[in-house]
């Protein structure tokens, strides 16, 4: 029973993350296969007959060769050639061409498996897809391999990809670790550890620091589509329970819309779930003289009294933030930066503006994940830890920040 559901669980992840990421990426892969098409003469997508769970199919990438690779005489010495039949690679292959070059560099070419995926012949994460010629280096252990749908990632992608090879023996032990030890966990495990894979390759294997920060931030702008698509299709019931709520207990809005300022000053609206009363900008109905005048100053009221029944249960757990997706589905924010600020707020920052304006706003950051009900928001520690971030983004602090939020989250530490 345990494994049906992990099987059909798994499925269902399939299906939503690979419609979401093909429809999200759509434009992008227009672009690469018109690369391709320009660069090098041939068809734009390579097909490749592969042996899976149930019958063969062909596998689908990008083309990062060019189009008689076939012909190994033509482009390998006879070493190059030896060293293929024997691990099937090639290193500093000469077949591929400089788009491919760089589609391979940054796992580009990968991304048309997810039709494979859709298609139910692969799965995200499994063992790496098996060639028709390639199925006899398995021996006796074939079937078990086959016994699993192959992935657009695994074990092996992410335990030594390019060191373990089929004439070491390393590359089959490792695909088999995964076919002899699947697990929900193990495939989470697999899929973060492709993502650090990713985005550090992309950073480290560029040259300048401008190039470096490019690809930072077309991966962040890509990670943060696909995630915000995926997390609003899958959060749509947890969204309409909420809004249920809110609005039975007292009848007034669902969201709580406050105009902020972004990348470059641009004025957006964020949404959030709204948390408290109806009528909680009549400061003078709820607070006395001295609260009064701690909040104007930015200073946390622990105790709030507008806060509703419901919003006390979604702030703790961070359930009003979740509508800010939409923020950064539209482009307005990030999923991880410094807190989105009003025009007052900004002013706070002094000489220090133009740099906190310079990136986008997140749902989360450094500031939310260290000392967030502590911290005054309008305080110098509070600017200071906006700033850090700032000046140290990179894809480890991003990836530090979420999991950190999840911590967070999980022991229901957010906003009180």
């Amino acid at each position: 029973m345990r494994k049906t559901l992990y099987l059909f669980s798994k499925r269902v992840i399939d299906v939503a993350v690979s419609i979401t990421v093909l429809a999200v990426l759509s434009p992008v892969l227009a672009v690469v296969a018109l690369c391709v098409k320009q660069t090098s003469p041939g068809p734009v997508i390579h097909k490749r007959k592969c042996v899976g769970k149930n019958d063969c199919y062909y596998m689908y990438k990008f083309r990062t060769m060019y189009h008689d690779a076939d012909n190994l005489s033509k482009y390998l010495t006879p070493a190059q050639i030896d060293e293929y039949h024997r691990n099937i690679k090639v290193i500093n292959d000469p077949r591929i061409t400089k788009i491919g070059k760089f589609l391979r560099r940054t796992s580009l070419d990968e991304f048309p498996q997810l039709w494979n995926v859709l298609k139910g012949d692969m799965s995200l994460v499994g063992p790496r897809p098996l060639a028709v010629e390639e199925a006899y280096i398995y021996g006796e252990e074939l079937d078990e391999i086959l016994s699993v749908k192959p992935g657009v990632t695994g074990y092996w992608q992410t335990h030594g990809r390019s060191g373990a090879t089929y004439d070491s023996g390393k590359r089959q032990e490792l695909e088999m670790y995964y076919v002899r030890h699947q697990s929900f966990i193990l495939d989470v495990k697999i899929l973060i550890h492709t993502c650090v894979i990713l985005l550090r390759g992309g950073v480290t294997q560029c040259s300048s620091a401008l190039t470096k920060g490019f690809v930072y931030r077309v991966l962040k702008v890509i990670i943060d589509e696909i995630t915000s698509a995926f997390l609003l299709v899958l959060l749509s019931p947890l969204f309409v329970a909420v809004a249920v709520a809110i609005k039975r207990e007292d009848g007034g809005d669902v969201f709580h819309r406050r105009k902020c300022i972004g990348k470059r000053g641009k004025e957006f609206i964020m949404y959030k779930f709204r948390s408290m009363c109806r009528d909680a900008d009549d400061y003078e109905k709820y607070f006395s003289g001295d609260e009064l005048a701690k909040y104007l100053r930015g200073e946390k009221n622990i105790h709030d009294p507008r806060v509703t029944r419901t919003g006390k249960f979604i702030r703790r757990t961070s359930i009003d933030e979740l509508p800010q997706l939409i923020s950064v589905l539209m482009g307005n924010m990030s999923l991880v930066g410094p807190r989105p600020v009003t025009v007052r707020e900004a002013d706070f920052y002094g000489n220090m503006k133009n740099y906190l304006l310079s990136i986008r706003p997140g749902i989360t950051g450094w500031w939310q994940v260290n000392g967030r009900d502590n911290i005054a928001y309008l305080s110098e520690e509070s600017k200071a830890l906006q700033l850090y971030y700032v000046f140290n983004q990179s894809i480890i602090l991003d990836i530090k920040i979420l999991l950190k939020t999840i911590i967070v989250v999980i022991k229901k530490e957010g906003a009180k």
